[in-house]
């Protein structure tokens, strides 16, 4: 998404640079580039937040996925039931690393808003007990 941007930004700057002897051409080649332009900031400014937004989403459905795999794999959702409940009572905190760590963690304390939520990259050790819950239909 930002190669897209920049490059349609950059390209709206050479449409700019352009220098043509007939008016009509240069009028025409300058809202040609206004309009490329407009397109890369959007883009730019709109669309990477908007695709960096996914991404997390895609991540917390890998990891509701992953916890569904393993449940067919052992074919006993009460085991992954107890060690999800087993982590939520680890009192214990990790210390938050840097971004590229972060996906290590499992327990890293539970975020506040649902703003901050958006953009983490794992759903919370509640949502994932009670979406195993819910599908499974375990009793607890």
């Amino acid at each position: 998404m930002s190669s897209l941007g920049l490059g349609a930004l950059y390209f709206a700057f050479s449409f700019f640079r352009t220098r043509f002897n007939n008016f009509y051409f240069q009028i025409i080649f300058y809202l040609i580039g206004a309009v490329i332009l407009f397109i890369g900031l959007v883009i730019t400014c709109i669309g990477i937040p908007i695709s960096k937004i996914l991404y997390f989403m895609l991540s917390r459905q890998r990891e509701y996925l992953a916890d569904a795999s393993s449940v067919n794999f052992t074919r006993n959702p009460d085991g992954m039931i107890r060690a999800l409940q087993k982590l939520r009572g680890d009192k214990h905190v990790m210390p938050r690393g840097g971004a590229l760590g972060h996906e290590l963690y499992f327990n890293v304390g539970q975020v506040g808003s649902w703003f901050s939520n958006l953009f983490s990259t794992h759903p919370t050790l509640d949502s994932r007990i009670s979406r195993l819950l819910d599908s499974f239909s375990v009793k607890h």
